[in-house]
Formats: structure tokens, sequence, C-alpha cells
């Protein structure tokens, strides 16, 4: 994505492709264990000012 011009040009895109962190949607986790984790991993992207975008 960083190949194109509209992109590289806007520094919050930038911002969000840089410090995104990938979590999975909840109708791809099948247990309850796995949704915990994934909603731990999400918190821990947050108290770390990283910003979260869900895939």
């Amino acid at each position: 994505m960083l190949d194109i011009d509209a992109v590289r040009q806007n520094r919050k895109i930038i911002d969000l492709i840089e410090n995104h962190i990938e979590i999975k949607h909840y109708s791809g986790v099948y247990s309850i264990a796995n949704a915990i984790k994934e909603g731990q991993r999400l918190l821990h992207a947050v108290n770390h000012n990283q910003s979260a975008i869900a895939f």
C-alpha cells in the first residue's frame, strides 16, 4: 500500500499501516479460549498506543 501516491501523502494512513496489529474476526475464532486470547492481544496493543485494525 505504501507504493500508492495517495497513501504516501497522508501521514495518518501511513501511521495506521506502520502501527497496525491484526486480530481475527469473531467468526474465525472457534473457541472461548481463542476469543479471550485475541481480546487480550487487542487490549495489549491499545494499552501500548498501537493502532488496532481488524481484518
